[in-house]
């Protein structure tokens, strides 16, 4: 059973949207500019590459957070059509109601 629960995703998105800010704005490591030692380039290069990484992950995170978000827009749009739908099909089938009418004697 499909259900939508236009909540639940936007609470989803924004509990994601606030992980992928708090990776792009704190999850960042910096360098040590000041000491030399032994292995600092490669430490330096593995510096860069994590905060890439994380830069990147932090990116798929937003573009996931819209794609729940145009998932929910797209089920808001068809259930409010299919609702629609239903609804002019009840108009159409609704039994009319006519004080006038007097059944033909022996027809019942």
């Amino acid at each position: 059973m499909i259900e939508n629960n236009s909540y639940t995703a936007q609470s989803c998105a924004t509990s994601i949207s606030q992980a992928a800010t708090r990776l792009a704005g704190h999850g960042l490591s910096e360098k040590d500019h000041g000491s030399e030692y032994l292995g600092k380039d490669s430490a330096s290069s593995a510096i860069d590459q994590e905060n890439h990484d994380t830069d990147q992950l932090a990116s798929q995170l937003m573009q996931f957070v819209r794609l729940i978000q145009q998932t929910d827009q797209e089920f808001q749009a068809v259930d409010a059509r299919l609702s629609s739908q239903i609804m002019e099909q009840i108009e159409v089938l609704a039994p009319s109601y006519s004080a006038d009418f007097t059944p033909r004697a022996g027809l019942f």
